[in-house]
């Protein structure tokens, strides 16, 4: 193969998994269920300001593209219980690469590069990058609690 072709089947393969991700909370519900399996209320309490509806359909989003599973039991009033299925298991190792690359790039580039970053879309899509934040922040937050799981 040449390598125009490599490059736009790898765009194509980069373009299918971000399409997951493409949820305004996706990355922070992923976040969450690597700590394990939570309830419907649990992660909207965990996740703060997110309203029923976005978290609703996050959720349908990502069980539909197998990322997580979703147990109901038949109690009154209906629990529902979500984790990760392994394909999202999997992408663990990702997360830990972002946060670190995240960490990385905080570190390094000056606030006005990320606002040109930003502006103009280079490199990455505006989403992703409060992505890294929020999930490097999420980072933080275990570091300090002295048991980072992510």
């Amino acid at each position: 193969m040449n390598s125009a072709v490599d490059h736009k089947e790898c765009s194509s393969l980069i373009q299918d998994v971000l399409k997951i991700f493409s949820g305004k909370w996706s990355f922070l519900v992923l976040a969450e269920l690597i700590q394990g399996k939570r309830r419907f209320n649990e992660l909207r309490r965990n996740l703060g300001n997110v309203n029923t509806k976005g978290l609703t359909d996050t959720l349908r989003h990502l069980e539909e593209s197998g990322m997580i599973s979703r147990k109901v039991f038949p109690t009154v009033p209906v629990t529902v219980e979500y984790k990760l299925t392994e394909k999202g298991k999997e992408f663990h190792s990702i997360f830990k690469e972002m946060a670190a690359w995240g960490g990385e790039m905080a570190s390094v580039m000056e606030p006005f590069y990320f606002a040109f970053v930003l502006r103009f879309q280079i490199f990455l899509p505006f989403g992703i990058v409060i992505m890294c934040l929020n999930l490097q922040q999420k980072v933080i937050e275990y570091e300090s609690d002295g048991n980072c799981s992510i």
